[in-house]
C-alpha cells in the first residue's frame, strides 16, 4: 500500500490536518502505527476523538480485495511461450522480475520448455517476445542442448534463423562457481549488453538447468547437512532475486521430483494430525488429475519460500492420436524421434499435464502438452478433475490454537524453539482441553 499523506486526505479537515503536521505526523503509517493515547496527546485532540479520525482514515484509504487476475503488474514485462494454452495457464507468459521453478520428472520436458523459452524471449514485441537475449547455464553436459535448439528454431511455426539465434550455454557444475557467476560473469554481461548500442538484444531470460543437481547430497556430501544446505538455499534465492528485480530478468530454473508415500489412514497418526505431507499438496505437487501427485518437487520446505511461482510438468498414461491437434496448424510438425515409416495419423502421442502450483502472477491452473520436433505444443486440459476441497479428516475450522517461542542458550549455541497446539474443547467446563494437533520445531545456529 501507497503511504499516503495525511494533507491529501479528504476525511480530514484543515485544523485537524495541521494539529498532525505540527506533531510531525504526516503519513499514514505514522498515524496508525502508532498507540492512539500517544497520538492524541502530541496532537492535543481528545482520545475518543482520535479513535474517530483513525476509523475516518482507514475507511478512506480501504480498497476493496482484488482477485490476482486484477492486479496491475507495475514494472513487469511478458513474453509468451509460443503456446497460447500454456500462455494462458501461467497467466500470460513469463513474466521479468520474477523467479520461476519448473519441477518434473525425467523426461517430462522440462529442458524441451526451457530451450523453447530461450528462443520466444528472442521474438519482437508485436509477435509476443522481448526481443531479448537468454543465458542458459547447464549443470551437466549437454551436447545435444545446441542441436535441439536448432531443431526448434527450424520446426516451431512461430520461429526462424531470422528472429532467433542459440543462446549463451555454459556448463557450471557447483553451486560455488555459480554464487561466483551471479556476482561476476552474468551481471557484467547483462551490463554489457544495457550499455551497447541500441538495437542489441537485452538480457531478458536467465535458465538454470537444473538447479536441484546444485544441493544434490550424492554429488556433493555436505548438502546431507540439511541445515547447512538449507542456508545456501536462502542465498541462492537471495541472489536470483535481486539480480531478476535489477536487471528485469525473468529467471526460470528447473528442478527434479521424487516419488511420494502415500501415508495408511491411521499409521502412526495422531486423530487430526496435520502433517507436512498433508501441507506439502499445496506447494509441492499438483492434484488436477488422478496420479499427478506420485510426485512432488524436491528440496524441501525452505525453497519453495524462495519461489515467486513453481510449475509441475508430469507424464501420466494418456495418449493423444496426432490428427486432434488441430492438424491444419500444426500439419507440417513432426514428432519427436519418430520413425521414418510411422503413420502421421495414426500415431499416438503420450499426453502430458502442466500445471502451476503457485504463482505471484496467476491462480492454479493447468493444461495438457505434447512434445514434438517444434518443441512443446498446449492445449485444454481434459480428463476428471480431483476437486480441491479440504481432505475429509481435517475439520471444517480449526479450533483454538497457541503458539508459543521460547530463547534458551545451549553452550555456545541459541536455540530457538517454537510450539504450536491447536486443542478442541472438552465437554467438562473445568477439564483442560485435549490436544488436537500439536508440532515443535527447533533451530539453533551460534552466536
Amino acid at each position: 500500500m501507497d503511504d499516503w499523506k495525511l494533507a491529501d486526505l479528504e476525511c480530514l479537515s484543515t485544523a485537524q490536518k495541521q494539529a498532525f503536521a505540527k506533531a510531525s505526523i504526516l503519513t499514514a503509517s505514522n498515524l496508525l502505527v502508532r498507540r492512539v493515547p500517544e497520538v492524541a496527546k502530541k496532537c492535543k485532540i481528545p482520545v475518543a476523538e482520535m479513535e474517530d479520525l483513525i476509523d475516518l482514515v482507514c475507511q478512506e484509504l480501504y480498497q476493496s480485495p482484488r482477485t490476482i487476475r486484477t492486479v496491475d503488474r507495475i514494472g513487469e514485462e511478458v513474453f509468451t511461450t509460443g503456446e497460447r494454452y500454456l500462455d494462458e495457464t501461467l497467466g500470460g507468459g513469463i513474466r521479468t522480475g520474477m523467479v520461476w521453478e519448473i519441477a518434473g520428472e525425467k523426461n517430462a520436458g522440462k529442458t524441451q520448455l526451457a530451450l523453447q523459452l530461450s528462443l520466444t524471449v528472442q521474438l519482437p514485441p508485436e509477435e509476443g517476445g522481448l526481443y531479448g537475449a537468454a543465458y542458459y547455464i547447464s549443470t551437466r553436459d549437454q551436447p545435444q542442448v545446441l542441436e535441439r535448439l536448432q531443431q526448434i528454431i527450424d520446426h516451431h511455426p512461430r520461429l526462424s534463423p531470422y528472429s532467433c539465434t542459440l543462446p549463451q550455454h555454459y556448463t557450471v557444475s557447483s553451486f560455488p562457481l555459480f554464487r561466483d557467476m551471479l556476482h561476476d560473469n552474468i551481471p557484467k554481461y547483462a551490463e554489457e549488453l544495457y550499455a551497447s548500442t541500441p538495437g542489441r538484444k537485452r538480457l531478458k531470460l536467465l535458465v538454470i538447468d537444473a538447479v536441484s543437481d546444485f544441493f544434490d547430497a550424492d554429488r556433493e556430501p555436505k548438502y546431507e547437512d540439511i541445515v547447512f544446505r538449507a542456508r545456501h538455499l536462502r542465498l541462492a534465492g537471495s541472489l536470483l532475486h535481486q539480480f531478476a528485480s535489477e536487471f528485469q530478468v525473468a529467471v526460470v530454473m528447473l528442478a527434479g521430483t521424487r516419488a511420494t508415500h502415500p501415508r495408511v489412514d491411521g499409521q502412526d497418526k495422531s486423530p487430526g494430525e496435520l502433517r507436512y505431507s498433508d501441507q506439502a499438496r499445496w506447494f509441492s505437487r499438483g492434484y488436477s488429475l488422478d496420479g499427478e501427485d506420485a510426485n512432488e518437487a524436491i528440496l524441501g520446505h525452505v525453497w519453495p519460500n524462495q519461489l515467486n511461482a513453481r510449475i509441475t510438468m508430469s507424464r501420466t498414461t494418456r495418449e493423444r492420436p496426432r490428427n486432434a491437434l488441430d492438424p491444419e496448424a500444426r500439419r507440417l510438425r513432426v514428432p519427436h524421434e519418430q520413425s521414418a515409416g510411422q503413420a502421421l495419423d495414426d500415431e499416438k502421442l503420450p499426453l502430458r499435464r502442466f500445471s502451476v502450483l503457485f504463482s505471484s502472477a496467476a491462480p492454479a491452473a493447468s493444461c495438457d502438452y505434447a512434445i514434438l520436433d517444434g518443441g512443446v505444443i498446449a492445449f485444454p486440459a481434459e480428463g476428471q478433475e480431483r476437486p480441491q476441497s479440504t481432505p475429509e479428516e481435517w475439520p471444517a475450522t480449526l479450533p483454538p490454537s497457541t503458539l508459543s517461542f521460547s530463547l534458551e542458550r545451549e553452550g555456545s549455541q541459541w536455540a530457538l524453539r517454537a510450539s504450536l497446539s491447536i486443542s478442541e474443547s472438552s465437554a467438562e467446563p473445568a477439564a483442560p482441553p485435549s490436544p488436537w494437533y500439536q508440532q515443535s520445531l527447533s533451530y539453533a545456529t551460534n552466536p
